[in-house]
């Protein structure tokens, strides 16, 4: 079976399969159910020599490409800027282009200073978080008097996630506690495998934000006074280095959201 393509060649990576195969190394794995799961779906697909690697730690980059995923399908990438974050500088890397989508919908902001910090090991409150944004469960609202994955983890009890978790916040998830994660939480699993017009998965729709007094020129975004903005400074190629219109038309445009620190904001 064949998988239908997400986006251009370039963005595509190791945990996209062309094919489903078993993976090696989940046999005895107690969520292994999960993971068939995910792989039947098209979600993952291991390692080269055909591992999973259950036990090893998943980072942020890497949960949130694989979230987007179930959540969205083949439109887990959107568009738009893919330089979104302060730490999205020098070559391009392949979960740039997830984590912008799920900035501009809302499913992650971002740490204080601007940053994603996408090697970081994802924690289970942040788990929680992006997950329940992407989803879009209903969870409590934010109490000023409690740390902000506090409502998270209320969310999270009803769903039994701690008859597997442990209650504990920053607790380090790894690849095999993702697919458990993920099918816990997720309904309905997207599928990449099959044909393109049965894709399942929520559906991205265009989003209208309020206006902002700041303008931040070659960020793609319109704000403050400017009359457009295509995501860099570059004379004649449509907007100014004042973001002015100006003669030539504008070639492409960029969509955004936000998201919450770590520390002491949510993700």
């Amino acid at each position: 079976m064949l998988m239908k393509k997400l986006i251009a060649t370039t963005f595509l990576v190791l945990l996209i399969p062309t094919q489903v195969r078993a993976l090696s190394d989940i046999e005895q794995y107690p969520y292994k159910s999960s993971i068939d799961l995910l792989e039947a779906r098209g979600i993952i697909n291991g390692y080269p020599d055909g591992s999973f690697r259950p036990y090893k730690a998943i980072n942020r980059a890497e949960f949130l490409k694989l979230l987007m995923l179930s959540v969205y399908g083949n439109q887990a990438y959107q568009g738009g800027s893919e330089q979104c974050f302060t730490d999205f500088t020098g070559n391009f890397q392949w979960y740039w282009a997830y984590a912008c989508t799920a900035k501009l919908l809302g499913v992650i902001q971002g740490h204080p200073d601007g940053s994603f910090r996408g090697e970081d090991t994802i924690i289970l409150a942040e788990a929680l978080k992006m997950s329940f944004e992407a989803w879009g469960v209903t969870v409590g609202y934010a109490d000023p008097n409690k740390p902000w994955y506090h409502r998270y983890m209320d969310a999270a009890a009803p769903l039994g996630i701690f008859r597997r978790f442990p209650y504990t916040p920053d607790y380090q998830l790894t690849r095999g506690e993702m697919a458990l994660l993920l099918t816990m939480i997720g309904e309905p699993i997207a599928s990449l495998i099959g044909d393109p017009s049965e894709s399942e998965g929520t559906q991205l729709v265009p989003i209208t934000y309020p206006p902002t007094t700041i303008s931040v020129c070659g960020n793609g975004y319109v704000e403050g006074t400017e009359q457009c903005d295509d995501g860099n400074t570059a004379d004649g190629d449509g907007c100014s280095k004042l973001c002015i219109l100006v003669s030539e038309p504008v070639r492409h445009g960029a969509l955004r959201v936000e998201q919450q620190s770590i520390s002491n904001s949510a993700q």
